[in-house]
């Protein structure tokens, strides 16, 4: 009876023993810090359940293209472009003491003889925006004479041009008048426009993205018309 009662001691020590080792194991693990416990976890997992990582691309320098690389203005424009260049001498003489009185308006478009000066009228039909020029002789210091030109050819045009006309801009100083509109269709009176005076009158007509007709013209005041001589 005794070796009985001693055999069941020792098998209660081993099983309490046993039982305490695998409570204080579960301890450890519960007692983790989180990065161990993901480490634990990942140890058990395949390579065939583990994601890639995302590959994020970085940008070097010569990925990059540098700020003064992009034009934002027309001056950093390549200059074998042959309109950039054209548009930027025009705006460079629109800007210049020519075009700050009628006096200097007229001199920049007629030379002492008369002659019409060509520089001066390709560079004010080569500019992008013929607004710009108007703009220009519209701010320029004008006399008596170039407002009453100027309202001459206001009541002309609501006399001549139809009612689908738009855009229109115009403005006189000393002898010379800028205008341009946009019509949809080719205006039928365009031809009549010049008659308001006694002028050389130099146009152009040409069709916007949308298939609008932009008139652009350039009405130099004359006594005779017959005796244009350009140089």
């Amino acid at each position: 009876m005794k070796l009985n009662i001693n055999v069941l001691v020792v098998i209660t020590v081993i099983i309490a023993a046993l039982f305490l080792y695998s409570f204080d194991g579960n301890v450890e693990i519960l007692n983790q810090h989180p990065e161990q416990q993901a480490a634990s976890q990942n140890n058990k997992t395949t390579e065939s359940d583990v994601t890639p990582p995302i590959q994020l691309a970085t940008l070097h320098d010569k990925d990059v293209a540098p700020e003064s690389a992009i034009p934002d203005s027309v001056e950093q424009l390549p200059s074998s472009d042959p309109e950039a260049i054209a548009h930027r001498k025009a705006i460079m003489f629109f800007n210049s003491s020519a075009f700050k009185s009628a006096e200097t308006i007229n001199a920049a478009y007629l030379n002492h003889d008369g002659i019409v000066s060509r520089n001066t009228l390709e560079m004010s039909f080569s500019n992008n925006d013929f607004n710009q020029l108007v703009t220009v002789i519209k701010n320029a210091e004008k006399n008596s004479a170039s407002f009453e030109l100027e309202t001459t050819l206001e009541q002309h045009l609501l006399r001549t041009l139809s009612s689908k006309v738009f855009d229109e801009s115009y403005s006189c100083a000393g002898r010379v008048c800028a205008l341009t509109f946009k019509a949809i269709q080719p205006e039928q009176n365009v031809e009549s426009v010049k008659d308001f005076t006694t002028s050389y009158a130099f146009t152009n007509i040409s069709q916007d993205d949308t298939g609008a007709y932009i008139y652009k013209a350039i009405f130099i005041q004359t006594t005779d018309p017959s005796n244009l001589q350009i140089q």
